[in-house]
C-alpha cells in the first residue's frame, strides 16, 4: 500500500531536478503522475523512466506555465487520462540574473511570470476540478529560501518567491472550506541543473558547503520527500505553511 494509492498529481517542471524527483516518489507511493515540463520531450522520456521503474500510470506533456491555454490544455488531458486530480506541485521555475541597478525588465517580467503567475494560474484551475470531486486536495508550491533571504543578483528570483508564499497563504484560506489544503515546501542549496552553476568548480562548491549546518548540499529526494509529507494524509492538519528544507541554513 503506497501513501498516495488511487490519487492523481499533477508537476510542473518535472522534467529534470526536484520536479523528476517529485513526480518518481509520488508514483513510487501509488500516485497517477502527470509530469508537465515546457521541455515536452523531457517529460516525456522521465514519464517513461517513472512507469518502466514504478509500473505507475503516468504521462509527460509540454506546458508553458506562462500560457494560459498550455494550462488548461494540461488540466483536461489530466483528467481526460486518470478522472481526478487530487495533488498539484508547482515547481516549475527560473532563476536569472536581475542584478541591480540596471534591472533588465525583461528577466523580471519572465521570472515572475513563471515562478509567481505560473502557479497562481494552475491553482486556479485545478481547484474547480478538485471542489467538484468533494473530497479535498492538496497544493504544494515550491518557494526558496530565497523568499525570505535576499541574494543580490537575483531580485526577481527573491520577489517571484516570496510572493508565491503569500499566494500559498490565501490559497490556504480560500480553499479551506472545501479541505483543499495549500502548503509550499522552500528548498536550500540543492545539486539540481538550476543551481549547478553556483558552485560550478570545487572551491565554490567548498564554500558554499561550508555555510550549511548540516554540512552538505542537498539531493532533490529531499525536496521530494518532504512534498509527499505535503501531499498525503499525514500532513491532514496541516495549511498555509512553508516547509523550508535547507539543512539549516536560514536559521543561522
Amino acid at each position: 500500500m503506497g501513501l498516495l494509492d488511487g490519487r492523481t498529481a499533477i508537476i510542473t517542471g518535472a522534467a529534470s531536478g526536484n520536479g523528476a524527483a517529485i513526480a518518481r516518489l509520488l508514483a513510487a507511493e501509488g500516485a497517477s503522475v502527470a509530469l508537465l515540463d515546457i521541455d515536452g520531450g523531457g517529460a516525456a522520456n522521465q514519464a517513461a523512466a517513472i512507469s518502466d521503474d514504478t509500473g505507475a500510470p503516468v504521462f509527460g506533456a509540454r506546458c508553458d506555465v506562462t500560457h494560459a491555454a498550455d494550462v488548461e490544455a494540461a488540466v483536461f488531458q489530466t483528467l481526460e487520462t486518470f478522472g481526478r486530480i487530487d495533488v498539484l506541485v508547482n515547481n516549475a521555475g527560473i532563476l536569472l540574473d536581475t542584478p541591480l541597478p540596471g534591472l533588465d525588465m525583461t528577466a523580471w517580467e519572465r521570472t515572475l511570470a513563471v515562478n509567481l503567475t505560473g502557479p497562481l494560474r494552475f491553482i486556479d484551475t485545478v481547484a474547480p476540478a478538485m471542489i467538484a470531486q468533494g473530497e479535498g486536495g492538496a497544493i504544494i508550491n515550491i518557494t526558496s529560501i530565497g523568499g525570505s533571504l535576499g541574494f543580490a543578483s537575483y531580485a526577481a528570483y527573491c520577489a517571484s518567491k516570496a510572493g508565491l508564499m503569500g499566494v500559498t497563504r490565501a490559497a490556504a484560506l480560500a480553499l479551506a472550506p472545501h479541505r483543499i489544503r495549500v502548503n509550499a515546501v522552500a528548498p536550500g542549496i540543492i545539486h539540481t541543473e538550476m543551481t549547478r552553476g553556483l558552485y560550478a568548480d570545487p572551491a565554490a562548491l567548498a564554500e558554499i558547503t561550508a555555510k550549511i549546518p548540516l554540512g552538505y548540499v542537498g539531493e532533490a529526494v529531499e525536496v521530494a520527500k518532504t512534498v509527499l509529507y505535503l501531499a498525503c494524509d499525514l500532513s491532514s492538519y496541516v495549511t498555509g505553511t512553508e516547509l523550508t528544507v535547507d539543512a539549516g541554513y536560514v536559521a543561522q
